[in-house]
């Protein structure tokens, strides 16, 4: 629908000659003087949108998608599409008014929390391994002070056999602390491999834009932006249509 066609449509209103004359002060009168006010305003709503923001939308969008193609090696255009079916990223859902719903973009933010979330999981953890190292190694200072004091009690044959075999104590403990540290490299590698399935599982919708090349010239993004706010525009401006015709059906009845 037009601009025009809805202006005609109110030019067919009968109740804006006598709204305007000066003893209009009936309640019905009133109700018909707010109504019309708001027709206008949504009139003048429509009118800025569909003249200047959708339209400015689709002419860059256009223009940048053609800069795209001269500049480029290949040429972005229906014969290089990929015709093979996938999910749509972007839907329009019918909830009383017409709404645009990116599919895309709230995957993208849920993988953003994701990781969020794991990197303070995997933080806490390090912090936590690092405490018990710190607590062991106050643990075993100890208890090397302790066998000390016990060596100056006896004689050197008790105290060299005391030494050999906290010498073998402390070989011991290297070899738990290697196997400690194989045994946390392992750990780390299974929950890594854990987690790619469920990312690959979540990623259900791919940026329409990597049919062309994992590189397309920067042209191509911007042209991609314009049609997403042009494709908002559009659905504003249909939903601004319905509420102008609702409306004047409501002033002439």
């Amino acid at each position: 629908m037009s601009v025009e066609a809805v202006t005609e449509k109110l030019a067919e209103v009968s109740v804006s000659s006598y709204i305007l004359s000066p003893g209009s002060s009936t309640p019905e009168l009133a109700e018909e003087d707010s109504k019309v006010s708001q027709l206008l305003e949504l009139l003048d709503e429509y009118e800025q949108l569909a003249n200047d923001s959708m339209r400015l939308n689709y002419v860059k969008g256009f223009q940048d998608l053609s800069r795209a193609n001269y500049n480029g090696t290949k040429r972005h255009g229906v014969d290089s599409f990929d015709l093979r079916p996938y999910r749509a990223c972007t839907i329009v859902a019918n909830d009383g008014e017409l709404v645009v719903i990116d599919r895309l973009e709230a995957q993208n933010e849920r993988e953003k929390q994701r990781k969020v979330s794991e990197k303070k999981d995997r933080d806490k953890r390090a912090n936590e391994d690092e405490m018990k190292e710190d607590q062991n190694e106050i643990v075993k200072g100890e208890q090397i002070t302790s066998g000390g004091k016990e060596h100056k009690q006896v004689d050197d044959g008790i105290v060299e056999s005391t030494s050999v075999s906290t010498s073998t104590g402390e070989l011991r403990n290297r070899k738990s602390k290697v196997k400690d540290t194989q045994s946390k490299v392992t750990v780390d590698f299974e929950s890594k491999e854990s987690s790619k399935d469920p990312t690959r599982k979540t990623q259900t919708y791919k940026n329409p834009i990597n049919q062309f090349g994992g590189l397309v010239p920067y042209q191509l993004r911007t042209a991609q932006d314009h049609f997403k706010r042009a494709l908002a525009d559009s659905v504003k401006v249909i939903n601004l249509q319905q509420r102008i015709l609702a409306l004047i059906e409501e002033i002439e009845t």
